[in-house]
């Protein structure tokens, strides 16, 4: 629930950019967000709310030195 609110907080009222990566084997959208320059998805893994996963992280550069 905290990292709905932070996403909330961060992102309610603001144009949010979606960059399409890819589907998943169950036909989920992977995307990176961005709000401006900032992106979401690594603001989310950096204060803990989110985590890598693996098999997309090749896709996004931010993640690719994070692993």
């Amino acid at each position: 629930m905290i990292a709905k609110d932070y996403l909330n907080f961060y992102v309610v009222g603001s144009t949010v950019s979606i960059r399409l990566i890819t589907k998943d084997r169950y036909g989920r959208t992977i995307a990176e967000l961005s709000k401006g320059s900032i992106n979401i998805k690594e603001q989310l893994v950096e204060k803990g709310f989110g985590s890598i996963y693996e098999r997309y992280a090749s896709q996004c550069e931010w993640s690719k030195n994070k692993i």
